[in-house]
């Protein structure tokens, strides 16, 4: 075999791949196949040599049959590992009243519990413990004031949690009120 013909087989080998991992569904071979313009049984041995590069070196996913088709899904020996994992991300759901003060600390930090407070009008204690505990936020020091208040920023995690890069990245504030509400604080 020529090495030409070396990298068209890696390269169907990895647009195999490619089409099993963007698909949501299971593809049939004879599908793959036709879509590729070669041969099903050209398509059945690439999925298999796929397979075997995935569980020999023990990959985190692995080609699967299902529904007389192939997918992509994540490697069976992890399966423990997974379930704790998602057990744990669906422990960190965020309530209404979380949502709206990680929003008003977001935009308006470092913020007091007071201030937090004017804007919302409810009390806030018990879920600014919460979102300390989920280490969404946490204390960036004390406000030179009377009473010395604990100011609030948000954290790392916060913007992990949102998918954000930076604060830079918050969508900017559309409603005329809210702009005006967050300046009166200040």
């Amino acid at each position: 075999m020529k090495s030409t013909d070396q990298k068209d087989e890696r390269f169907l080998m990895g647009t195999i791949e490619a089409l099993l991992f963007a698909s949501e569904k299971s593809l049939k071979p004879r599908d793959i196949a036709s879509f590729l313009n070669i041969e099903e049984k050209e398509v059945l041995n690439y999925i298999e040599r796929l397979r075997q590069e995935y569980r020999g070196n023990k990959r985190g996913l692995d080609i699967i049959e299902i529904a007389n088709g192939f997918k992509m899904a994540t490697n069976i020996l992890y399966g423990e590992t997974l379930k704790n994992f998602f057990s744990y991300r669906n422990k960190t759901k965020l309530s209404q009243a979380s949502l709206e003060i990680l929003a008003i600390i977001a935009y308006r930090q470092p913020i007091t519990k007071r201030e937090i407070y004017l804007i919302r009008g409810k009390n806030c204690d018990l879920t600014i413990k919460n979102l300390l505990e989920k280490g969404l936020i946490k204390i960036a020091g004390r406000k030179k004031t009377a009473g010395r208040p604990f100011l609030y920023r948000t954290t790392e995690k916060f913007l992990e949690h949102f998918g954000l890069k930076s604060l830079k990245d918050l969508p900017p504030l559309k409603n005329k009120e809210v702009q005006d509400g967050l300046k009166e604080i200040a």
